[in-house]
């Protein structure tokens, strides 16, 4: 996991007593925020749109979530998963049969519900910076 993604996902590192050893541990799903908003990931001189709550993207979304982190999930969905999704910040059972999709397609467990793991392993598009054309679709 490169230090700009640790960064995102805001683990807790802490040493094994005695050891010397590092414990790598992502925060307990009962403890991770609602996806509020956005945050812009650049690459170069792209950029895409995350589902974020502030500056991290690890966060959960499901059935009846909605809002801006919506739109964005939505969005992706429809640009690098052909979705058809209506972009219109409501997580309804749509949204997740169409997560479900991308979930598999990433190997990650197609629950429908968008979390930590989910965050890394789908695509997402990326824009040119300067023109706000379409470029590809990646991941973190």
């Amino acid at each position: 996991m490169t230090s700009r993604i640790a960064k995102l996902l805001l683990p807790v590192a802490f040493a094994a007593a005695g050891t010397g050893a590092f414990v790598v541990a992502a925060p307990a799903q009962a403890a991770t925020p609602t996806c509020t908003s956005i945050y812009v990931v650049r690459s170069g001189s792209t950029y895409a749109n995350y589902p974020a709550n502030g500056n991290n993207i690890a966060c959960l979304m499901g059935v009846n979530n909605s809002g801006t982190a919506v739109r964005a999930l939505q969005r992706g969905l429809n640009k690098c998963y052909s979705a058809g999704l209506k972009v219109d910040g409501i997580f309804g059972s749509k949204t997740a049969a169409a997560l479900r999709v991308a979930q598999r397609r990433a190997g990650v467990d197609d629950d429908g519900v968008y979390g930590p793991q989910t965050a890394v392993s789908i695509n997402f598009p990326y824009y040119n910076s300067s023109t706000d054309a379409y470029v590809r679709c990646a991941h973190l």
